[in-house]
């Protein structure tokens, strides 16, 4: 078809087409910028290169409204606040800790924790629920030069105008632009790691949760069921005013041969009934209590749906949020599985956000000179043991296996050190962490402590 066009404009326009065409080749050819497959033509900014990236946050407006509504609806609904507060119960727990191994950068970690301004072991569960609430949280910093303590701020979510992402990398946070009265305010610069020394600098941190790599905004827990924790809402009241007109009570009064003037006479005479009257009447007046006939029956099943299928939003079976159902304790242990999941993913995805701001700490202590730059900076942030298991079986479970460790110790088929190993393996899969990490010398010692129990009570039954 090019050929063909190519033709009939030589044979309609004559040289000077001909000139004009061969001058497009040469240019197509010099850049492959301009022309029919170009970024340079008139119409460019109605298309997109397919390779370029796309941002998957909701739109401003939208955003904005989620904020609010989530709000409200933790603020007023229960089931919303209870489906916030069990993340936060079990993802934070006892409190957390945070401990180094370097005695100096211990003393850093506990300025910065125990800071009036910051209070960050009082704070945390906090930092938290509207983490989880909101979806995003932003901290600016303020940084003494002086000897690099930190002081964490606040900034409401609803304030964010935009969040910026590196132009060569989506997954890196560049700043965050945060709104003032008179529009667009300040850019806020994301703590990040200075290429050129090796130590994080910046202005604010930006937590979020539910955020695809190349979206800026994060999104609450309860995006995915707001519209069904309003219907819920809905529904309850609309029940109890169903109840309501069910409890009413009204009295149907015939009077025989009685005119509409002496029905007015008669009911000004009589009056409304109080609970506990007496009334008394004649053959020719009967009366007869009437309340209304509402067939209730789907009432409690529609109620348990809608409670079920906000559970499946949040990932929290339903005896997790007040709706038995069919479940006994066989099946409620299974159906925890998942969420203890669930939940510990959650729980490690705030301790990376709490390390790399442990990180920064330590950072501007080496850039201020209170720390050296060759200092052991091993930290580890220790948070509750999330776990559902059943404490009798699972001593139930350890003492049969020691047993049967024990029997083929006796034997000669296993020997002590490979039966501690899979005595300590038990102990992960129940949730105890045993692995040599960067609270390297607790971890070691307590796998220790564990073998030499482990050693004892074979030697005991050999």
């Amino acid at each position: 078809m090019g050929r063909l066009r190519e033709a009939m404009a030589r044979m309609v326009g004559g040289s000077k087409v001909t000139l004009a065409l061969e001058q497009a080749k040469v240019t197509e050819a010099w850049s492959p910028m301009h022309g029919p497959g170009g970024m340079f033509d008139d119409d460019d900014y109605r298309y997109r290169r397919l390779s370029s990236d796309v941002d998957r946050s909701l739109p401003e407006y939208t955003q904005d409204r989620v904020i609010e509504i989530v709000y409200y609806l933790w603020k007023s609904n229960p089931l919303a606040r209870r489906i916030i507060e069990v993340s936060v119960d079990y993802v934070v727990g006892d409190g957390l800790t945070i401990r180094a191994a370097d005695p100096a950068v211990q003393g850093v970690i506990d300025a910065f924790t125990d800071d009036p301004v910051n209070a960050f072991y009082r704070k945390v569960r906090d930092k938290v629920r509207f983490l989880t609430l909101f979806g995003e949280q932003v901290y600016p910093v303020v940084v003494n030069p002086a000897n690099g303590r930190v002081r964490l701020g606040y900034l409401d979510p609803a304030l964010i105008s935009s969040v910026v992402l590196d132009q060569d990398n989506a997954e890196i946070i560049d700043s965050v632009i945060v709104r003032s009265a008179e529009g667009e305010g300040r850019r806020l610069a994301h703590v990040k790691v200075n290429d050129d020394t090796g130590l994080r600098e910046g202005e604010c941190f930006y937590w979020s949760i539910n955020r695809p790599p190349n979206a800026q905004r994060g999104t609450s827990d309860l995006l995915a069921c707001v519209d069904w924790l309003d219907a819920l809402d809905q529904f309850y009241l609309s029940t109890i005013d169903r109840v309501q007109l069910q409890n009413m009570l009204v009295w149907d009064v015939e009077v025989q041969g009685a005119d509409s003037k002496l029905l007015a006479d008669y009911m000004s005479r009589v009056g409304g009934l109080k609970p506990g009257s007496i009334r008394a009447h004649n053959e020719k007046t009967s009366w007869k209590a009437l309340t209304p006939e509402i067939d209730g029956r789907d009432i409690a099943e529609i109620g348990k749906m809608l409670k079920v299928w906000i559970g499946v939003a949040t990932g929290l079976p339903p005896h997790w949020i007040g709706e038995a159902g069919d479940s006994n304790r066989a099946t409620a242990a299974e159906m925890g599985i998942p969420v203890t999941r669930s939940l510990k993913s959650r729980q490690e995805e705030i301790r990376w956000m709490i390390r790399e701001l442990v990180e920064f700490v330590i950072d501007q202590a080496i850039t201020a000179g209170t720390l050296s730059a060759d200092v052991d900076r091993t930290f580890d942030v220790m948070m509750s043991t999330i776990s559902v298991v059943d404490a009798d079986k699972v001593c139930g479970a350890l003492q049969k296996l020691t047993a049967t460790l024990g029997d083929a110790a006796a034997q000669g088929w296993i020997d002590s050190d490979k039966a501690g190993e899979v005595y300590r393996f038990l102990l992960q899969q129940i949730g105890v962490d045993l692995n040599p990490g960067t609270d390297r010398l607790d971890a070691i010692n307590a796998a220790e402590a564990l073998s030499a129990e482990a050693r004892a009570i074979l030697s005991d039954i050999a």
